[in-house]
């Protein structure tokens, strides 16, 4: 029973098999809530194997199941595997992206077809982005340094800097990570239902991190979350996500669209804290700068392929 966990990669692919025996279907999902297991293990058992590791005992992770059943993982390998971000796990589905509320760059409304996919279910933070910063050998700022901001998002990020991350954490971790498409974006943050916010077709205030004096911790707002889970979709920081910007959605891109080949300027979606007006909290209004902008209101979140 047990043996030494020396790389990543053993790491994951020792993991999501006990992951498929314990767990809801060992996907790689890294984590499994123990109210979608499907295996005949009893929620007391379980909370044993959580337990065990170091994570919420409502969950299991390969980490936990690998401290179970006995297996030592290196020092090297848990500094590694702890970098990856908590990810919400997106379902396959179709969306009417875009809005006839907004702007003319948000038309022409069409469905789309979006394949399951993972995203951050919080935007990545300072202390998450401090290790990438260390490991380039660029300047840590003040502000990410301080460990009063850690669970803060990171801020003054450029698209060139955020795809650098995602790089760098694809390479430490032995997955592979990017950002998520406009598309994939807005259906995260508005569900298959296209509501107008994350929470609902209302607007409040008090649902999102606008209006304020700078950035507050990712998922201090519970209840702004958007029906895949995935908090701060509305406020807080600005988000790049991957694609060129143009004037108008082309109206046969609709099956994983991932925007036009090139342009000038990338895409950011979400508003920020700076925001009070309830048109640019809206899931699908388009913000856009250039790729090598950088601003105290400009972050971004993680996506994967399932």
């Amino acid at each position: 029973m047990g043996n030494e966990i020396t790389s990543v990669a053993q790491y994951n692919s020792v993991g999501a098999g006990l992951l498929a025996k314990y767990g809801k279907d060992g996907n790689g999902d890294n984590e499994v809530d123990f109210r979608e297991a499907t295996g005949s293990l009893k929620i007391e058992d379980y909370r044993k194997i959580a337990q065990a590791g170091d994570s919420n005992p409502d969950t299991i992770s390969y980490l936990d199941v690998l401290t179970y059943e006995g297996h030592k993982i290196s020092q090297a390998v848990l500094d590694q595997v702890r970098l990856i971000p908590e990810m919400a796990s997106i379902p396959a589905g179709k969306f009417k992206m875009g809005s006839t509320d907004g702007v003319s760059d948000e038309q022409p409304v069409r469905e789309v077809t979006i394949a399951a996919f993972r995203l951050g279910r919080y935007e990545v933070t300072n202390e998450e982005y401090k290790p990438f910063l260390e490991a380039s050998g660029r300047e840590v700022p003040v502000e990410v340094a301080d460990p009063a901001k850690a669970k803060h998002p990171v801020v003054y990020v450029s698209w060139e800097d955020a795809v650098a991350y995602c790089k760098w954490l694809s390479e430490k971790t032995g997955r592979k990570f990017r950002l998520p498409t406009e598309a994939e974006w807005e259906y995260a943050a508005r569900g298959p239902k296209g509501l107008k916010y994350p929470w609902g077709n209302e607007w409040n205030q008090a649902k999102a991190v606008i209006y304020t004096d700078g950035t507050k911790p990712v998922g201090s707002i519970p209840a702004g979350a958007s029906p895949f889970g995935v908090m701060d979709m509305a406020g807080n920081v600005w988000e790049w996500v991957s694609d060129w910007h143009a004037e108008n959605y082309d109206p046969n891109d609709i099956v994983n669209p991932k925007g036009p080949r090139n342009g000038v300027y990338r895409v950011l979606r979400g508003g920020s804290w700076n925001y009070y007006v309830s048109v640019f909290l809206r899931g699908a209004y388009r913000g856009y700068y250039l790729p090598e902008n950088r601003d105290d209101y400009f972050g971004f979140r993680v996506a994967e392929d399932l």
